[in-house]
């Protein structure tokens, strides 16, 4: 996400905070804490009107990084329902298990989709209605697309192209976890076993 807290829109919180279920009186006291900011600009030594912002979080407040998961509860559901609908169909990490077409932590996303046109643009439709209705915007320029071995040339230049996000020919990792993993697990974790062991043995 492109400057995550400061795009985040209040009313969209505040919504989302509804359909999740929480009490009234809870939503308005956590609201009032969001609308009780207020900044002043210092010039030459003066202090200029208040301002009072109409969305973001604050950073640094430890209730900001909660209602920010709320947002991207949001758009974690959106492909929930778009894969339970079979519109993306996401990818299975055994032949009987269940589907995936995402995993989050915090403002960092990995999303699985199909080498299809229609799921990509599907995809791209998605991150407009999310834009649009929660204020946060995609950072196109620190995404980046891997595509499956199989993929042909002219079909990753259409969908890089639809994405507007550069293509990688791998990922090294994801949160310090080897990406891709292939059948050599134990290959793949070898590194990860390593610093977990020198970390419990100091």
């Amino acid at each position: 996400m492109s400057k995550a807290y400061d795009r985040v829109e209040w009313d969209f919180i505040e919504t989302i905070m509804k359909k999740i279920g929480f009490d009234e009186k809870w939503i308005v006291n956590i609201m009032n804490c969001v609308f009780s900011v207020k900044y002043t600009v210092k010039c030459n030594n003066v202090l200029l009107d208040i301002i009072i912002p109409e969305r973001d979080l604050r950073q640094g407040d430890p209730l900001s990084p909660y209602l920010f998961l709320f947002c991207m509860e949001a758009f974690s559901r959106m492909l929930i329902q778009a894969q339970d609908n079979n519109i993306l169909g996401g990818i299975r990490s055994s032949r009987n298990g269940p589907r995936i077409n995402h995993l989050f932590f915090a403002n960092d996303a990995l999303l699985f989709v199909r080498n299809k046109k229609c799921d990509v643009e599907m995809l791209v439709n998605m991150f407009n209605i999310f834009s649009n209705i929660s204020g946060q915007e995609i950072n196109v320029e620190k995404s980046m697309v891997l595509f499956s071995p199989d993929t042909l040339r002219a079909q990753r230049n259409i969908f890089s192209d639809l994405l507007g996000m550069t293509v990688v020919e791998n990922l090294n990792n994801y949160l310090d976890l080897p990406i891709p993993i292939r059948k050599k697990k134990a290959t793949a974790f070898k590194e990860t076993n390593n610093r977990l062991s020198c970390r419990i043995n100091s």
